[in-house]
């Protein structure tokens, strides 16, 4: 990789041996998200998927809007309930909060790639 890497780096341009690379890093880039998010338990459902890192994430279901937020629920790797009520969103209007976009969960905060936050009504 480094050895090709160094051979387009020279004869093209910087930019172009990004573009040529960024096709097969983007893939496994994927490919590391789906091997490294957890196996679903029984009672979660199959519309909540995994959102955050492995570490930092949890199951996801993004329910009805109400008001000012929506109404979500979130389960842990062994299927426990952690997360359940009305969470508000502290960043761009969104018509619709897209759970690729979450990119980790503290317990406490949703964090999305735009530096939005999701918190809990209270």
């Amino acid at each position: 990789m480094i050895l090709y890497y160094s051979y387009l780096y020279r004869t093209d341009t910087k930019r172009e041996a990004d573009v040529i690379l960024r096709k097969p890093l983007t893939a496994l880039m994927m490919l590391m998200v789906i091997v490294c998010s957890p196996s679903r338990p029984d009672n979660v459902p199959q519309d909540a998927p995994w959102v955050g890192s492995n570490s930092e994430g949890c199951f996801l279901k993004i329910g009805e809007r109400v008001f000012k937020g929506w109404h979500m629920k979130g389960w842990d790797k062994k299927g426990n309930m952690i997360v359940e009520g009305v969470w508000e969103l502290d960043g761009i209007a969104r018509a619709v909060i897209n759970t690729k976009e979450i990119t980790r969960f503290d317990g406490a905060t949703f964090y999305m790639e735009d530096g939005a936050k999701i918190t809990r009504q209270e």
